[in-house]
């Protein structure tokens, strides 16, 4: 899925869920406890006070899963990239004409390498344009409970950030833009994968919770649902026998998402690199390979041909 706000994304897939009434929000998991018969679900929310009783548990939590602590207790922590990014969205770009038009036509993905990155691009149903700069960085973006200092340590980062780029680059338009609101910063982190299995008993996992990665090839969420697919269909194909339909799953799944895990991971080192040889390299052989036929015929066989799950694909450039 390409070109798509995460926030329309959620909006289609959680329809249906609030519609039977079975999403509810602000339900932190405290606590899983289970056993031979079924999972315990603690949560710290002053509505449910009493534990939930449920048959299974798929913790699709995130990068920072709860659930997977909970499952194996030896987790290591997610791993800083040394890379911290800003990402904004700019509302109506059709009707910003302070910007380069060069990057906000449609059907257009522009992306620079020199002294950092930029990238922006057209997205969802109503005109928005992502763009995204990162830096390079021991430690991610310092925060604190004052809010108010959070918001001026982020500004005074973003300043040095654009001194890194000239004047003339779009930039300085796009923060020029971007409401502050809609403009987040934030570490990039991935985790190393798990080969001990993606579940325990009655309890597995699901996305960035067993397989966060980097977003430099554009997978991330692409790869969870393709994880809840494949798994609903091997719990159907089991009858909801959990231990072989979680067995197969980690199966079906592993080897494709370690292999885009790993892809994003030296994407990035190399994207980021500031060894000059590395830089003279990748400002010759970038743009030679996004104008390669074969190149491009090589991802869509991972995108498409590769993907556990039936796609049809359209030409929807209008």
């Amino acid at each position: 899925m390409g070109g798509a706000l995460r926030s329309e994304l959620v909006d289609t897939l959680k329809e249906p869920l609030e519609k039977n009434g079975i999403l509810f929000y602000s339900h932190n998991v405290i606590d899983i406890k289970q056993d031979n018969n079924g999972v315990t679900i603690s949560f710290d929310n002053e509505k449910q006070q009493k534990p939930v009783r449920v048959d299974m548990v798929i913790g699709a939590d995130g990068i920072r899963s709860t659930v997977v602590k909970q499952i194996f207790t030896e987790t290591a922590p997610a791993i800083h990239s040394k890379e911290n990014i800003f990402y904004g969205m700019i509302d109506n770009i059709d009707k910003k004409t302070s910007i380069n038009p060069v990057i906000t036509a449609k059907n257009t993905l522009t992306q620079y390498f020199n002294r950092g990155e930029f990238l922006s691009y057209r997205a969802g149903n109503s005109g928005q344009l992502m763009w995204a700069a990162t830096y390079p960085s021991v430690t991610p973006p310092s925060i604190s409970d004052d809010a108010e200092w959070t918001k001026m340590n982020s500004q005074r980062e973003l300043n040095r950030v654009l001194t890194r780029y000239p004047q003339s680059h779009p930039v300085h338009q796009c923060v020029t833009a971007t409401d502050k609101q809609r403009l987040l910063h934030f570490g990039l982190y991935y985790r190393q994968h798990r080969s001990n299995g993606w579940h325990r008993n009655r309890i597995c996992l699901l996305g960035d919770s067993c397989h966060a990665t980097l977003p430099y090839v554009g997978q991330g969420a692409n790869m969870a649902i393709e994880d809840a697919i494949s798994l609903a269909m091997c719990l159907e194909k089991y009858n909801f026998q959990m231990e072989p339909a979680f067995q197969e799953y980690y199966k079906k799944r592993f080897n494709r998402t370690k292999r885009v895990v790993n892809m994003a991971r030296y994407m990035g080192l190399f994207f980021h690199s500031e060894n000059p040889i590395i830089h003279s390299i990748r400002q010759r052989l970038v743009p030679w390979l996004m104008e390669s036929d074969k190149m491009m015929k090589m991802a869509e066989k991972e995108l498409y041909e590769n993907c556990p799950v039936s796609i049809e694909k359209k030409n929807i450039v209008e």
